[in-house]
């Protein structure tokens, strides 16, 4: 036994040399450590399987030299029980040393008023492993419950599921997909399967969709994607072909990077061809009530042209009924009767009225047939190169002519703005915006249309000082059939579809529309439109 002499009498001598017998006689491993160093004095034989240096030569050494990866740990326990005179406990402490890894169990003992400390370390290395192999296979097991639990939820979805990893492979289908695509159910397998290779995509108006430009490509990239209505056609049975609106999502592992993207279709197949059914419906009967709506509307002009030459012929026919009752030809009663009778002014006002109105269906029928065109892509336009200039000043020219109340004013910075379209489709936006902002101005004022050239597009602005749009219409005032709730009473608002033709023919034109109001403010309608050049 290799000790230093930390006894000053033979009496503590005895004692140092019994307490020492003891200690190498533990199972556990045992050092005596002397002054706020920490010095060893004392190892015990079992601490060799700590550190199987020969025991003499730890004598003197600082705890901390013989653990330099632990001994930070273990000289803060040695210190607080030397300070606090009670012994201090260290559950767990990781040992790599000359004798390998272990995890020990590190109890100090401050003697002789923490002079001299006893630290007794007992290994758990067994027990740790354990406990690290139990944590291990719970962990498995919930894993496993997980994936159970993640399969059975994507198998109960009733609308097609796919799963799609960061390289672009399916790693998963649920059963209507599977069915669908004619492949085996099942998640998170290895197949490399190419995800665009499963089926043949593309818009529904017939456009092939770029891989790019698929919703689970485009979740991968981050973006949350919704309601890209497409058709799918699997590669192996182009019998079958259904339109499906997809939505994706990405989803991201603890570190917030993207490991997969989630793809959901919802199939609109049924919706899409009721859609097809009464749009060619709408245009059949469209077709239909402009026949009679044009019938009346004649009959209604000859009827007005026959009061007005009635009215033509009222001041002489008067004159002859007076001198005629003057020469007593008739009575005072038959001239008034016939002069009631040549009296027309109201009859004409009221087939004004009736061709007024007429004219209000037919603009409706025409936006309701436009609106379906458009749905179904098949909007005529006769495309060519034309100055907007003069559009806008004729159409502001018709309307002033209508309007007394307002002003209609053009500001421009150049004499000409050539573009690329159809003429009458951009003379029939830039219709519908002058007459919202002169029906939503009904107290009058300066209605101002700019141009602006901005790069390689042309900006047209309308600004009105009307009543001005609330923020929650804004967001959906060019949807379709859809009336911000200030519209105007004793006025008619039409179906709510000029706003929606409108900016549908923009983007038909390559630009696109916004608007920007203040309730009690007014109101700025914007489009912008590619110039000439840009083609």
């Amino acid at each position: 036994m290799r000790v230093l002499k930390v006894a000053s009498n033979s009496n503590q001598l005895l004692e140092a040399e019994t307490m020492y017998k003891v200690l190498d006689g533990l199972s556990d491993a045992a050092v005596v450590t002397e002054g706020a160093e920490h010095r060893v004095v004392f190892v015990n034989t079992s601490f060799a399987r700590i550190n199987p240096a020969v025991r003499g030569s730890l004598l003197g050494r600082r705890l901390i030299e013989i653990f330099p990866r632990a001994g930070f740990r273990i000289d803060k326990v040695l210190e607080s029980a030397r300070r606090t005179g009670e012994t201090v406990t260290l559950d767990k402490l990781e040992i790599y040393g000359p004798a390998g890894h272990g995890c020990w169990k590190l109890t100090a003992i401050p003697e002789r008023d923490g002079r001299y400390l006893v630290t007794l370390l007992h290994e758990i290395t067994a027990q740790v492993r354990e406990k690290l192999d139990e944590a291990v296979y719970k962990s498995r097991v919930m894993a496993e419950e997980r994936a159970f639990i993640l399969e059975s939820l994507i198998q109960s979805i009733t609308d097609p599921v796919v799963l799609v990893n960061s390289l672009g492979q399916v790693i998963g289908l649920n059963r209507e997909a599977a069915d669908y695509l004619g492949m085996e159910p099942g998640i998170f397998f290895d197949r490399n399967l190419d995800y665009p290779s499963t089926a043949l995509r593309s818009y529904t108006n017939g456009v092939r969709i770029p891989r790019s430009e698929l919703p689970a490509f485009r979740a991968l990239q981050g973006e949350v994607v919704r309601g890209v209505e497409m058709i799918i056609e699997p590669n192996n049975n182009s019998d079958v072909k259904r339109f499906f609106s997809l939505s994706a999502s990405p989803v991201r592992d603890a570190q917030g990077n993207i490991i997969l993207a989630v793809s959901v279709a919802r199939d609109i197949t049924e919706r899409v061809n009721f859609e097809k059914a009464k749009d060619g419906f709408i245009s059949v009967a469209s077709h239909e009530m402009r026949t009679p709506l044009g019938i009346v509307r004649g009959t209604a002009q000859l009827m007005e042209m026959g009061l007005r030459r009635r009215a033509e012929k009222a001041p002489t026919l008067k004159k002859e009924l007076d001198d005629k009752v003057e020469r007593g030809e008739i009575s005072a009663d038959t001239r008034s009767g016939i002069s009631e009778y040549l009296a027309v002014d109201k009859e004409i006002q009221y087939c004004s009225s009736i061709i007024h109105w007429i004219d209000q269906m037919a603009r409706m029928i025409s936006e309701v047939l436009d609106a379906s065109r458009l749905e179904s892509g098949q909007l005529e336009s006769n495309n060519r190169s034309f100055d907007l200039m003069p559009v806008i000043q004729e159409v502001c020219q018709r309307l002033q002519a209508v309007s007394e109340n307002h002003r209609l004013l053009v500001e421009a910075d150049e004499d000409e703005y050539m573009v690329y379209g159809d003429q009458s489709r951009l003379n029939q936006v830039v219709n519908n915006l002058l007459d919202n902002a002169i029906k939503y101005s009904p107290e009058g004022g300066d209605i101002r249309v700019e141009l602006k050239r901005r790069g390689e597009d042309i900006e047209v602005k309308v600004i009105d000082s009307g009543v001005g749009i609330p923020e929650k219409d804004q967001k959906y005032i060019f949807e379709r059939f859809y009336r911000a709730q200030n519209a105007m009473p004793g006025t008619f608002g039409g179906l709510g579809l000029g706003l929606y033709i409108s900016r549908q023919i923009i983007m038909e034109h390559g630009g696109r529309m916004w608007v920007e109001s203040s309730p009690g403010k007014g109101s700025g309608f914007y489009f912008t439109l590619p110039s000439d050049e840009a083609f």
